[in-house]
């Protein structure tokens, strides 16, 4: 980003980077309104829309955009350890994913959510720091560099290690509190809730 600017601008990268982090008046996204209120105040909107202006450092404005690398990363890694927490020690429903009808997901409940939150207990706690190691080998595994992201045991029966940079485990458990943190704040789980919902028994449990 400093090269384009001192590029375009044909200043020097100090000159560029110090642009960068000058706040600046930049127009800002307007929040979603419905379409019924803004038909009703389609003036107020209009000229609201005309005067809003805030600063914003420019970095931040430029990086306002969520990469559709790191929401493949966070999708895959909750994935992966809500699955192996329910499959390990029962946490969380099975349920369908809304819209389809043979995919399956699981759900964490308000109490279990915050339960795995207390004292970073999906991260402190072994069987839960496991479903973290498990979502580590996923993520590495679907893009395609698990075999440079492991390494063999010292016995044959301990498996294969984990051999990654801090920087690679502290996105992927920080993708998962962060999922962990909106179920636990959820008042209520039927905003995502499925007309059938299935326990690990295969039997129906009530939303």
């Amino acid at each position: 980003m400093q090269e384009c600017t001192a590029d375009w601008l044909q200043i020097f990268i100090r000159e560029a980077d110090s642009l960068l982090s000058r706040r600046w008046r930049l127009p800002q996204r307007q929040p979603r309104v419905d379409a019924v209120a803004l038909a009703a105040t389609a003036i107020e909107v209009e000229s609201a829309a005309s005067m809003r202006r805030h600063t914003a450092k420019a970095y931040r404005y430029l990086h306002r955009a969520v990469s559709q690398f790191y929401q493949r990363v966070r999708n895959m890694a909750v994935s992966a350890f809500a699955t192996f927490v329910n499959d390990k020690a029962g946490l969380g429903t099975l349920r369908r994913v809304r819209g389809t009808q043979a995919k399956i997901e699981v759900c964490f409940w308000q109490q279990e959510a915050g339960a795995l939150l207390l004292k970073g207990a999906f991260i402190t706690e072994l069987l839960d720091r496991g479903g973290v190691v498990h979502a580590l080998c996923v993520v590495f595994s679907i893009l395609g560099v698990l075999n440079r992201s492991s390494e063999a045991g010292a016995l044959p029966t301990n498996g294969d290690f984990i051999a990654c940079f801090t920087a690679h485990v502290a996105l992927v458990s920080m993708k998962i509190r962060v999922h962990l943190k909106k179920r636990a704040a959820s008042e209520s789980d039927d905003g995502d809730a499925v007309d059938t919902t299935l326990d690990l028994s295969g039997g129906h449990r009530p939303q």
